[in-house]
């Protein structure tokens, strides 16, 4: 749970140096959001095609992170079960991601299902099948603070104090 934030916000900027290098590109665009990337660097580097309207998929996902970042500092403070935060990461970005996708433009990333869903699409499918499993699984148990807060009475009685 204390390191979901960090892997969220980490994340986040991770994707600003994926814009910044042109990797992970989206598709084309007539978008007024669109980006032009001119760099042959980030063509040899990212294979970007340049001089094309683009959609900064990059960005959308570092805004997508960064949200989801903010969203479980939120949650953490009032979390009511161990892995409530990691489950809740794997939800959220596990639908941003699935939705991003449909926005990516670089083809290399491969796909499954017969060109049907990206890699990374079936991976966010997968991650959601686990965190509804994860929230499932741990519905009816209690977190490992309420159990240490109910054993200490009865330890403390135990050792005579």
């Amino acid at each position: 749970d204390v390191f979901s934030p960090a892997i969220a916000l980490g994340h986040s900027i991770g994707r600003l140096g994926c814009f910044a290098a042109g990797c992970d590109y989206g598709k084309p665009t007539n978008s007024w959001l669109g980006v032009v990337f001119t760099d042959p660097t980030s063509q040899a580097f990212g294979g970007v095609p340049l001089g094309v309207r683009l959609h900064p998929a990059q960005i959308y996902e570092s805004l997508a992170t960064l949200a989801i970042f903010g969203i479980l500092l939120w949650r953490y403070k009032s979390k009511k079960r161990d892995g409530e935060i990691f489950w809740l990461y794997l939800v959220l970005y596990g639908a941003a991601r699935f939705f991003l996708e449909f926005l990516r433009g670089d083809e290399d990333r491969g796909f499954v299902l017969g060109h049907t869903l990206s890699t990374s699409q079936a991976i966010a499918l997968f991650a959601l099948a686990a965190a509804a499993a994860l929230a499932i699984f741990s519905r009816g148990r209690s977190s490992a603070r309420e159990v240490s807060a109910a054993a200490l009475p009865r330890a403390k009685r135990a050792r005579g104090f």
